[in-house]
C-alpha cells in the first residue's frame, strides 16, 4: 500500500481483538519502528515488555468484566508500567487505558450514534480497590485516537529492549534480501554485526542524539552498537561525539554507498535509508572505541 497506493509510511497502525488484542501487544513491541501507533482490545500481553513503545502511541482498551485470563486485570497492570514508563521519560510512551465500566469481552470501543463510552478515570484504583469511584465518558473510538499521532521515524531518544524482537528475515523471493540482521535493528540503532564476530552483550540500550553539540549519549549499553546516521539527525560533515560511561569518544563519519544501499534493502523504509553509520565497541582493556 505504501509502494502502490501512496500511503504515508508514518501513519501506518495496527490493531486487534481478542486474539488479535494478543498480537496487537506484541508485534509493535518487536517492531516498533514500523508503526505511529497500535490499539489493542480485549487481548493479552502474555509476558511481552512494553519498554520498546517509547516513540509509539499505544492505546489500551477492555471490558471491566472481561476475567478470562485476568485480561482485565493484566491490561490495568499493563497501563500502570507504562505510566511509570511515561513519568520517568516524559515525552516518550504516549498512551491510554480505557477499562469499560460493565462490559465484558465483547465490547464495543465507540457506538453507531457516537455516544461516548463509560470507562474508569482511574484503571490503577480499580485495580487496587476491586472498584471505581470515578466513571469518565470518553470518545474511545480507536481510530479517532490512532489518528492523532504519527510515527516519528528518527526519536532523539531511543530506548531499546533487545530481547524483545522479531525474526525479519523474510524468505528468498526473487528481489528480496534475507538476512537475519534485519531482526537486529531499532530505528537508527543496530546490533547487526555484518562485519565482526564478537559475540554480543545487550539486552537495553538507551542512546540520545543532541543535535545542539553533534553529539549522542550512549547511557546504556552492552559491548557494541551501531549508530545509523542521517542528516536529519547530525551533521555528517562534523565531528560526531558520542559520550558512553563517562568517556568521550568522536569520529567524523564516513558517506557510504553500501550502508545507503544495505539499509534500504534491510527495511525497504525511506526513513530508515542511511548514508552512514558509526560503530561503537568495547575493547577488552574495558575503554570504547568509535569507529
Amino acid at each position: 500500500m505504501i509502494v502502490f497506493e501512496d500511503v504515508d509510511p508514518n501513519r501506518v497502525y495496527i490493531m486487534g481483538y481478542s486474539a488479535g488484542g494478543d498480537a496487537a501487544y506484541q508485534i509493535p513491541a518487536r517492531a516498533a519502528d514500523r508503526w505511529a501507533g497500535a490499539a489493542m482490545s480485549a487481548g493479552h500481553p502474555n509476558g511481552v515488555r512494553p519498554d520498546n513503545y517509547a516513540s509509539l502511541a499505544f492505546l489500551i482498551q477492555l471490558g471491566e468484566l472481561d476475567g478470562a485470563y485476568n485480561r482485565n486485570k493484566v491490561a490495568a497492570e499493563y497501563g500502570m508500567k507504562l505510566n511509570a514508563l511515561q513519568a520517568a521519560n516524559p515525552e516518550h510512551y504516549e498512551h491510554a487505558t480505557y477499562i469499560h465500566a460493565g462490559r465484558s469481552h465483547g465490547f464495543m470501543d465507540h457506538a453507531s450514534d457516537g455516544k461516548l463510552q463509560r470507562v474508569f478515570a482511574d484503571p490503577a484504583e480499580w485495580l487496587k480497590k476491586g472498584k471505581a469511584t470515578k466513571i469518565s465518558s470518553v470518545d474511545c473510538n480507536s481510530i479517532h485516537w490512532l489518528d492523532k499521532h504519527v510515527r516519528d521515524p528518527l526519536p532523539r531518544k531511543v530506548i531499546w529492549d533487545c530481547k524483545t524482537t522479531m525474526d525479519r528475515s523474510g524468505g528468498k523471493e526473487p528481489g528480496f534480501w534475507p538476512t537475519s540482521e534485519k531482526g537486529k535493528l531499532h530505528y537508527w540503532l543496530g546490533l547487526d554485526r555484518y562485519d565482526k564476530d564478537a559475540p554480543l552483550v545487550a539486552e537495553r540500550v538507551v542512546a540520545e542524539v543532541d543535535i545542539a553539540s553533534n553529539s549522542i549519549k550512549v547511557s546504556e549499553i552492552g559491548n557494541y552498537v551501531r549508530l545509523y546516521l542521517s542528516s536529519a539527525m547530525l551533521d555528517l560533515n562534523k565531528t560526531v561525539n558520542v559520550v558512553v560511561e563517562g568517556q568521550s569518544v568522536a569520529a567524523k563519519p564516513r558517506l557510504s554507498l553500501k550502508v545507503l544501499v544495505r539499509t534500504l534493502l534491510d527495511r525497504g523504509d525511506a526513513s530508515y535509508v542511511f548514508p552512514a553509520c558509526l560503530v561503537l565497541s568495547k575493547n577488552p582493556e574495558g575503554s570504547w572505541i568509535l569507529e
